[in-house]
């Protein structure tokens, strides 16, 4: 069945490839990056799973990433003059090296449908990133463009928790069963992502981004349409929109990161500009914020059991003596027991789960586990040299990136406030993968993309 599947696609790959010979171009794939950036919230809702709970899911942003590859791939066979003309991006590099230094912890595969899954996913996420560092043009906009969509997905979210409170059923809200109010005593967000984690995650750039439109009162997307412009002309509003859906999510790790970047960015904003214009802007948000929570908390006892729920999580979790903490703890620590035996090669892709399952006294037969903590996660599944070629080119890009942000003083330098933006939204997510696993997350290498494009295609 496999190989009858495999020789279809074959088949039809060839066949396509012969259609669109003559008439694709460059701008082929620079449409299709631009289709990939807006995908960039759409994990969960919609997608396709293939092979089961342990299987491949197929998301919008990887058929973009497919589409892409191959059709720069036509060009490059066909020797395009304009493709052999595009200066390879130095990104291309250490995703190459990545996936070169894993392979001697293939042959420790336990698991080969998992591995396949994980690894096909991860490549996904190299191919996204190689394909918006070389072919995307106009990063700027592209922020703007996560940003638009990021507004209607917070919509949804802030659906999805009203829906639930007033006890609309999973198949109207579309959340996960395990995140009703049924099951965890609290409504929370999801959005569009497999988890409110990864939702909280891809909230960094939208929130980070109105922010620092608050500054330059830019809009996130220029229309002809003189009202959807003045719709999204208030960042103001914005920034509590999105501010308000990544609270729902819950997620401690994400809001304890989320709060050191917005210290660190207020710093930075702070030296490079006249705070008072936007401290001015900011204060009667911040003002209402409070005093609409207070509000809550004193005339709505059912918000103030939801929020005396949501602190007495918060504080079990950093005490540790949750249960998702408690489960966290137990599977990190798993992982670096098993780290000194398979340190250098490491044990395949995908494969943490084969060896911590038997290890976990509750985990089912069929269950996924993982480390909840990608650094730990790389090492032990892909091999020291990939774990240390990986941190490479996350500490390259960061560094890079705020070496020039140094330089943006909160003027019209779209340039510069496109590296700013994107430098802190991968900090945030550098600092939130402490926490999560695994590392084929498609919006990260959605902004690794843009911002080694940003930075080193000019």
């Amino acid at each position: 069945m496999i190989a009858t599947l495999a020789l279809v696609f074959l088949a039809c790959l060839i066949l396509g490839s012969i259609v669109i010979w003559k008439h694709a171009t460059l701008c082929w794939p620079h449409k299709l990056c631009t289709w990939l950036v807006i995908a960039y919230p759409f994990e969960r809702i919609p997608s396709l799973t293939v092979g089961g709970g342990a299987g491949l899911t197929i998301r919008f942003s990887q058929i973009f990433t497919l589409l892409g590859l191959w059709v720069v791939a036509v060009l490059l066979v066909r020797r395009d003059k304009d493709l052999l003309q595009t200066k390879l991006n130095p990104i291309f590099w250490p995703l190459l090296l990545f996936t070169v230094a894993g392979i001697p912890s293939w042959y420790f595969v336990e698991r080969p449908n998992r591995f396949l899954s994980t690894m096909i996913a991860t490549l996904l996420a190299f191919g996204a990133a190689f394909l918006l560092s070389n072919f995307t043009t106009n990063v700027y906009q592209r922020i703007k463009d996560i940003t638009f969509v990021m507004v209607f997905t917070s919509l949804f979210a802030l659906y999805q928790v009203v829906g639930d409170l007033v006890g609309l059923p999973a198949t109207l809200t579309l959340l996960d069963e395990q995140y009703t109010k049924q099951v965890l005593g609290i409504a929370r967000a999801q959005g569009t992502a497999l988890e409110p984690l990864y939702f909280a995650g891809m909230l960094f750039l939208p929130i980070i981004t109105s922010l620092v439109f608050v500054q330059h009162s830019d809009t996130i997307k220029t229309y002809k349409n003189q009202f959807l412009n003045k719709l999204f002309a208030n960042n103001s509003l914005l920034l509590a929109l999105f501010t308000s859906a990544f609270l729902l999510t819950n997620s401690k790790s994400a809001i304890v990161t989320l709060l050191g970047l917005l210290i660190i960015l207020v710093i930075f904003m702070a030296t490079k500009t006249n705070f008072n214009r936007v401290w001015s802007r900011l204060s009667t948000l911040v003002i209402l914020g409070v005093v609409g929570i207070l509000g809550l908390f004193v005339y709505s006892p059912q918000a103030r059991n939801v929020l005396n729920e949501l602190w007495r999580l918060f504080i079990f979790t950093v005490q540790g003596r949750s249960s998702t903490a408690v489960d966290r703890g137990l599977f990190l620590r798993i992982a670096t027991d098993l780290l000194p035996q398979f340190s250098f090669t490491g044990v395949g892709s995908g494969q943490y789960a084969h060896w911590a399952r038997p290890l976990v006294w509750f985990a089912g037969k069929d269950q996924y586990l993982i480390t909840n903590n990608v650094y730990v996660e790389v090492w032990l599944e892909h091999g020291f040299l990939a774990f240390t070629i990986f941190l490479f080119m996350l500490l390259s890009l960061l560094i890079s990136g705020f070496i020039k942000a140094k330089q943006y003083s909160f003027d019209s330098n779209l340039r510069l406030k496109t590296i700013t933006i994107l430098s802190f939204a991968l900090l945030g997510y550098v600092i939130q993968w402490l926490t999560f696993s695994p590392i084929f997350i498609m919006p990260i290498f959605i902004i690794i993309g843009l911002l080694s494009n940003e930075l080193w295609s000019q």
